[in-house]
C-alpha cells in the first residue's frame, strides 16, 4: 500500500471519527454504525484498481461503493468537512493536493 492510499485511509479514520463524536454516537469509540462504515469505506479504498493513480472518490468514474454508504459517507463528509480546515488542516489540504492533481 503506498503512502497516498495510507494518507487517505487516515483522513478516512479522523473523518468518521469526528463524525461519530459530534453526532453522538459514542465517547471514544465508533458506534456500530460508523465502525461498520468505516471498514466497508476501508475495504473499497484497499481494493481500489486504480491504486496510487486513484482520483478523490467523488470525481471517479467507477463508484464502488453500494448507494447506501455512498449516501452514508457524503453525509460524514459534509457534516466534518468544514470542521477540517480548523481542527486538520494538513490532512484537508493533502485532500485538496489530489482533488488538483488527479
Amino acid at each position: 500500500m503506498g503512502d497516498r492510499i495510507k494518507r487517505e485511509l487516515k483522513t478516512l479514520e479522523t473523518m468518521v471519527h469526528m463524525y461519530c463524536r459530534k453526532e453522538d454516537h459514542g465517547d471514544e469509540a465508533l458506534c456500530d454504525e460508523c465502525s461498520e462504515l468505516l471498514r466497508y469505506a476501508v475495504r473499497r479504498l484497499e481494493s481500489c484498481r486504480f491504486g496510487e493513480k486513484k482520483k478523490i472518490c467523488g470525481k471517479c468514474t467507477v463508484h464502488c461503493y453500494k448507494d447506501e454508504y455512498r449516501q452514508r459517507i457524503r453525509l460524514v463528509m459534509r457534516t466534518v468537512g468544514p470542521m477540517m480546515i480548523y481542527r486538520h488542516p494538513v490532512m484537508l489540504l493533502g485532500h485538496a493536493v489530489d482533488m488538483l492533481r488527479y
